[in-house]
């Protein structure tokens, strides 16, 4: 029968915590399991476990007070912001709500539908295509 110093040290075995937080666990999940449990299944659990096991299966008391190294974090009260699916921001309809306009004209149509734009097919550059480049802007200058 394990008593209390070898239960917490399989609880950090087991969940490959360092001792002083498989003490801390060992203790909550002791406390949470008095508290959601029965009692008569509670009464039964310590008198299977070993004494100083049973003593500290006992719920938290609602006035008790918290160690010192507990910090208290106010509820969240934050609203969340919006979404993909619940953004509205600018748009008529969040994207869930959305309804698609359908397929591009022509672009099954034809062979190569983005021919300009991709770089394996497109002749030249972007700059080339507009015109822009150094070459052409100083021939023009001239």
């Amino acid at each position: 029968m394990l008593d209390s110093v070898a239960f917490d040290a399989e609880v950090g075995r087991r969940s490959r915590l360092p001792p002083g937080h498989a003490v801390e666990a060992a203790e909550v999940v002791l406390e949470t399991l008095a508290a959601c449990l029965p009692e008569e299944l509670v009464l039964r659990i310590r008198k299977q476990v070993h004494p100083s096991l049973a003593q500290r299966m006992t719920p938290r008391a609602d006035g008790e007070e918290l160690p010192v190294h507990v910090r208290h974090h106010p509820p969240f009260s934050m609203r969340r912001g919006p979404t993909l699916s619940t953004g509205r921001p600018g748009f008529s309809e969040p994207l869930a709500e959305a309804h698609g306009v359908g397929a591009q004209r022509g672009s099954v149509l034809s062979p190569n539908p983005h021919g300009e734009t991709k770089i394996s097919s497109a002749r030249g550059t972007t700059q080339e295509q507009d015109g822009r480049t150094l070459a052409e802007t100083t021939t023009k200058d001239r």
